[in-house]
């Protein structure tokens, strides 16, 4: 993992990096999109302090893959600690996503429109938001949801959107839709393999066997909170009870019947195996950071 935390940021994160830095004094609100599996790792800091003085909307998105009273605790201490307004959603499966947004849009409208003006009328004044979070965290999702229509590029996988542009939707808002960014230097391995983990890194610079042996040292640690699914082959007594990831990779290649043409135990495919079920919630629920670490950030 050490060449991950150097390499992988792509020309367009530094240019879209630079073009945040300049349209955020234009913008009223900001509404950042957090991986709801990973609240702190899914944060760029570098973006959090550029905007810590806006009016801001947090968004924990993919809240249908973690436990929801979990979840609940992150958003109360979330909004606590940031004076933020925190929704927590599906956006690719809640159908009310977007009401829950525009309500709060509302409100917030209302309220800078009331210190701007000072009583006075203005004809529908339109709100600037600029919409930002890391790749693969769901933005152009919520885009698309906002406008009622599929203005942006959608997919499972980082980098799809790689350029910048201002979308007016409704009668009174106008929104900057910015590439997902991630931090130049990623020092921190553990936010790394997390990131690798939820695939807001590509599996084109990531090795899956070593990911996915770090995702599984956690799921063992913090199953007492979370909700495994008891179905997956992951969670069978003999299996929680192997010494390491690698047996645990090999007794996992066993169930599934993944070997080479030798015979070998085929741990590159039971890897990639066991980050598509997490990936895909086969696993169970899960918020792989811990509270107790909002703190100190």
């Amino acid at each position: 993992m050490n060449t991950l935390k150097t390499s992988w940021y792509p020309g367009h994160m530094a240019r879209a990096f630079s073009v945040f830095k300049r349209e955020i004094k234009k913008a009223h609100v900001t509404i950042e999109v957090l991986d709801a599996r990973i609240p702190l790792a899914s944060r760029n800091k570098n973006i959090k302090r550029v905007s810590e003085n806006q009016n801001k909307i947090v968004i924990l998105n993919k809240s249908d893959l973690v436990p929801a009273d979990y979840l609940k605790r992150w958003q109360n201490a979330i909004a606590e600690k940031e004076g933020a307004r925190v929704i927590c959603t599906s956006l690719s499966a809640d159908r009310g996503a977007a009401k829950k947004i525009l309500a709060c849009l509302d409100d917030l409208r209302k309220d800078i429109l009331a210190k701007r003006t000072r009583g006075l009328a203005i004809l529908n004044p339109v709100l600037r938001i600029v919409i930002i979070g890391i790749p693969n965290v769901g933005k152009s999702t919520l885009i698309n949801k906002l406008c009622g229509f599929n203005r942006t590029r959608v997919g499972k996988r980082p980098g799809i959107t790689m350029g910048q542009q201002w979308i007016a939707f409704g009668n009174n808002y106008e929104l900057l839709d910015m590439p997902g960014i991630l931090e130049p230097d990623l020092d921190n391995a553990e936010t790394a393999d997390k990131l690798s983990m939820t695939y807001a890194i590509s599996d084109k610079v990531t090795d899956p066997y070593m990911v996915s042996s770090r995702l599984i040292e956690i799921l063992k640690k913090i199953c007492g909170f979370n909700k495994p699914d008891a179905r997956h082959p992951f969670f069978r007594e003999e299996i929680q009870n192997a010494q390491n990831a690698d047996e645990t990779l090999a007794m996992l290649a066993k169930h599934f019947n993944f070997y080479l043409q030798s015979r070998a135990v085929d741990y590159h495919r039971t890897a990639c195996k066991i980050l598509k079920d997490y990936r895909d919630g086969l696993m169970g629920k899960f918020i792989l950071d811990d509270i107790n670490d909002l703190v100190d950030r």
